[in-house]
């Protein structure tokens, strides 16, 4: 498997400093020639920017990673930690399983909320008020008509349960009409006499007003109850939507625990996904593969979302001034691309959660440009309240702890939402041909 350095158009060894300068001549400055990428070549004396490039060095204190990054106004939370110190000289070793692994149930599964329950309660409280009507009714109207008002009703609101609203509700009118024909002999004999007319719209009123809510609770109890049943088939069936292997239900590759490949620019690029397979430990966790500017995989669990993509960085410090991304102290124009890409992506997926309980966040993992140790990638970001920056080997914590939020809930809009937008035109589209190349130029310079 070729290296992350490669496939940023990093070479994977570094070129010869004597045919260097062999390339074309544009004024009369001698050229670097074109890497495999279509990049041109860097300087090597650009402050130790080609370190990466080189054979490793003697091997550096693990230790020294955090100190450094807390020295620089970070809290080193993103540089190695001792227990992730390499079993062998330039590998690293898998750093211990998030802690929130250990908050999660295996027993317990995922629902998907919300279900009927506030509607059926809210429909049972006007039921019984209408009950109580029409059992007063019973005594002092009636028996006949009052038996059919009550049958009429109380079918018509069995119909809109069951999903039969149109029906239902001509039900329930012809209920009222019942109710009025049992009311009849409460009808005043004079035109003038405003008590009786009263009481003949008082006992009418009575039987319509708490059929209405009721009506309306039952086509709220049938939406839930519908919406939940077809979510539930949904997320039963897999967990990841958008790519080939989550279509399949297969494995993850090999070597690359709980990556999916995907099609075109998702299967292109898929060895430099965060690793998300970690993530399903969380019962309520689904996934979609989506276009976006740098974001390609939106994780949601309950109404947290995640929206993460994924970049590689070579080896150094990386602070901010501003909006500016610096590396070593110097401007790092493919990371500033990359940050203005995450800040796209995070306002577009906020923005369809608007009108929303939801609370989403955008997320890019930073991997380092080689497994070596050497090439240790150090960060002193500050986040926004939609947008962070974490580091590869951060990426399990930080995530994982954003979605344990509601680790058991799989929310009925959030879904919904999610499949719809899916395939939409408005969706993010992937970086051009010719974006990327300007990038690549922006990354030799």
């Amino acid at each position: 498997m070729r290296s992350p350095s490669h496939r940023r158009g990093y070479p994977e060894e570094p070129p010869d400093r004597d045919t260097a300068l062999t390339g074309e001549i544009v004024g009369g400055i001698p050229q670097r020639p074109a890497l495999p990428s279509g990049r041109r070549g860097v300087s090597d004396e650009d402050d130790d920017n080609l370190d990466y490039l080189r054979e490793p060095g003697p091997e550096r204190s693990w230790d020294e990673a955090p100190a450094r990054a807390a020295g620089r106004g970070g809290s080193g939370a993103w540089a190695y930690s001792p227990q992730s110190a390499p079993s062998a000289p330039g590998e690293r070793r898998a750093g211990p399983a998030p802690s929130w692994q250990a908050r999660i149930s295996p027993s317990r599964p995922a629902v998907v909320r919300p279900g009927p329950a506030v509607p059926i309660i809210a429909t049972a409280a006007a039921g019984l008020a209408w009950l109580l009507v029409v059992a007063y009714g019973f005594d002092h109207l009636p028996l006949l008509w009052t038996l059919a008002a009550f049958l009429a009703g109380g079918g018509g609101l069995a119909l809109t349960i069951r999903g039969f609203p149109v029906p239902g509700a001509i039900v329930l009118v012809a209920a009222v009409v019942g109710w009025g024909l049992a009311t009849r002999d409460l009808v005043p004999q004079a035109a003038t006499d405003i008590l009786g007319d009263l009481r003949l719209f008082g006992w009418n009123l009575a039987f319509a007003a708490p059929l209405l809510p009721a009506y309306l609770g039952a086509l709220r109890i049938d939406a839930r109850r519908s919406a939940q049943a077809e979510v539930r088939s949904i997320v039963e069936k897999r967990r990841w939507w958008g790519d080939e292997a989550g279509e399949r239900g297969r494995p993850s590759e090999p070597g690359r625990p709980g990556e999916r490949v995907g099609t075109g620019e998702h299967r292109e690029h898929r060895e430099q996904e965060p690793r998300l397979g970690v993530l399903e430990a969380i019962p309520s966790v689904r996934f979609f593969a989506v276009p976006g500017k740098i974001c390609t995989h939106v994780v949601v669990a309950g109404r947290q979302i995640a929206v993460v993509g994924s970049t590689v960085w070579p080896r150094g410090d990386y602070t901010s001034d501003q909006a500016d991304v610096l590396r070593n102290g110097r401007f790092f124009g493919p990371g500033a691309d990359d940050v203005t890409a995450l800040m796209t992506d995070s306002r577009t997926w906020v923005k369809r959660f608007t009108e929303t309980s939801v609370t989403c966040r955008a997320f890019l993992v930073v991997h380092p440009a080689s497994e070596r140790s050497t090439d240790e990638v150090r960060l002193a970001l500050p986040r926004t309240e939609h947008a962070e920056l974490v580091h590869a080997d951060a990426f399990a914590e930080v995530v994982g702890e954003f979605l344990m939020r509601e680790p058991y809930r799989i929310d009925v809009q959030v879904i919904q939402m999610l499949v719809e937008h899916r395939g939409e035109r408005d969706a993010p589209q992937p970086e051009s041909s010719a974006a990327s190349a300007g990038r690549a130029a922006r990354m030799a310079q």
